[in-house]
């Protein structure tokens, strides 16, 4: 499995990971589109690609961070 076929995966399962509200599905939605179109033109991320990817999984991961903790223990 390619790298970018990995991100699409790992992308396509975070809306019924997350289920954390409009904002985060966006996000999701947006960097899913954005793999999408790169595996279709069968080519890997510009370097300003990779800064727009980057700044939506920071965005998701502050947005989940900042959902309040449910109060189940992890191991």
């Amino acid at each position: 499995m390619t790298a970018l076929a990995y991100v699409a995966q790992v992308l396509a399962m975070l809306p019924q990971l997350i289920g954390a509200g409009q904002s985060i599905m966006g996000l999701v939605t947006q960097a899913q589109t954005a793999v999408s179109n790169m595996q279709a033109e069968n080519r890997g991320p510009t370097p300003e690609e990779i800064a727009a990817l980057r700044a939506v999984t920071d965005s998701i991961h502050a947005q989940i961070q900042a959902i309040p903790d449910s109060g189940i223990p992890t191991p």
